[in-house]
């Protein structure tokens, strides 16, 4: 959810894959600090203000092609990063999540480069989200992201898509042993290994490979951000979660390989939950 206002925002240097919005035009609006700097908690404050009002209790809206009404409401605040909207209709949910975002070029990108062609950073966007700095009580950070570069670094590596939709399969069919393992950590894993790996392989030593990938890196605590050093997306799990976490996904890693030299689907089903 790109968001425009009418005065100059400034990305300023950070650490750790972060940055600091310099808007000392926006000093009267509700989000803007005194010294000229948008606030993360104060932004989504205000439009969790926009949302409520928008979305009453009795909000309905119809759809044109079946006629079937929709009662839709705000549900996720926006405490965390994202504004979640769901529509219910009998027995049907659809939800959708916005993550607010201030857009910028490549040549206003303030941290150092990242491992991502030239010609891909000039031609497509970065943005910065208001995400909290893992042990820090700024509320002037918010975090970089680019999600066009990291598809064009992943483009035309012919099985490896398919190779992360499968981890996301088996993290779906465990998902209670892998509390709060994130798709962008998965992601993360493959962007780190991009260069490393013929993914013309077949997609079920790859997928064993990769799950093994992550397994080390849940052993070393440590899962590096692609967009920039020093930057830990773990520290997003507790202790708890990333014990839990490794642990299974270790167990995970040893069904992988024992079915894949067994040849044994069911196995393999069961990974997936899909019995």
């Amino acid at each position: 959810m790109k968001l425009k206002f009418p005065f100059q925002i400034t990305p300023e240097r950070d650490e750790n894959g972060f940055v600091l919005l310099y808007a000392p035009g926006g000093r009267n609006t509700a989000f803007v600090s005194s010294d000229g700097y948008i606030r993360r908690k104060d932004l989504q404050g205000w439009l969790r203000g926009i949302f409520k009002k928008v979305f009453t209790s009795t909000l309905s809206l119809k759809c044109n092609n079946t006629g079937n009404s929709y009662t839709v409401r705000y549900t996720n605040e926006g405490y965390g990063c994202a504004h979640s909207i769901e529509a219910v209709c009998g027995n049907r949910s659809i939800s959708f999540d916005l993550v607010p975002a201030f857009e910028f070029i490549w040549s206003k990108w303030p941290l150092a480069d990242p491992p991502v062609p030239y010609q891909v950073r000039v031609q497509y966007p970065w943005f910065a989200i208001p995400q909290q700095k893992s042990r820090s009580s700024d509320e002037r950070t918010f975090m970089v992201c680019a999600p066009h570069w990291e598809r064009e670094v992943m483009k035309n590596h012919y099985n490896l898509k398919n190779v992360l939709r499968l981890m996301k399969g088996i993290r779906d069919g465990n998902s209670k042993a892998l509390p709060h393992l994130s798709s962008y950590m998965l992601k993360s894993v493959i962007l780190q290994e991009v260069s490393n790996v013929n993914w013309m392989r077949d997609e079920g030593r790859l997928l064993e490979y990769m799950w093994g990938k992550l397994v080390e890196r849940l052993d070393n605590g440590r899962l590096n951000f692609f967009l920039a050093n020093g930057h830990n997306i773990f520290d997003r799990l507790n202790q708890q979660e990333i014990n839990a976490c490794r642990t299974n996904a270790h167990v995970i890693f040893c069904k992988l390989h024992e079915a894949f030299h067994q040849h044994n689907v069911y196995e393999l089903q069961k990974l997936f939950n899909l019995n």
